[in-house]
């Protein structure tokens, strides 16, 4: 099988607390100070990190809301599973936030350590990248 080419999903440096929220379904927006522009829905890897330091679910990128940092906060409201303060703070001075949403989270089977340094926020999965393509496929496809 060939590889795509370009962008087949994401990946996502997440702090253990949200992961934790991602994977129990109760955070269903990831915010992000400068969110991926999404032209369909991808899959997306979450990197918790230290202590953890490994892929330890995914779920699907379905999109991205685009706002200002009080209208988004509006916008999402509790679905980040962020307090209002915290996520005010977050967001101060942020030049273009978003809310990526997020649906059908998955635990993975063992946590995924990575062969590369993982993003501090985010990074494209490329399908034309042989160890992106292996990771995206080998995580996304356990029962």
């Amino acid at each position: 099988m060939v590889p795509p080419a370009g962008p087949v999903g994401l990946l996502c440096s997440v702090h253990p607390r949200w992961v934790a929220e991602i994977l129990g379904g109760r955070k269903t927006v990831e915010i992000r100070r400068r969110p991926p522009s999404l032209g369909r829905p991808l899959p997306m890897l979450l990197y918790a990190t230290r202590p953890f330091g490994a892929v330890v679910g995914h779920c699907v990128a379905e999109g991205v809301i685009r706002a200002s940092a009080d209208e988004l906060r509006r916008i999402v409201g509790n679905r980040s599973a962020v307090p209002a303060n915290e996520l005010k703070l977050y967001l101060q001075d942020a030049a273009a936030p978003g809310a990526i949403e997020i649906s059908h989270p998955r635990v993975t089977a063992y946590p995924v350590l990575l062969r590369f340094r993982p993003p501090q926020s985010w990074m494209w999965l490329r399908g034309d990248d042989l160890l992106h393509f292996e990771l995206l496929r080998n995580v996304t496809s356990e029962p």
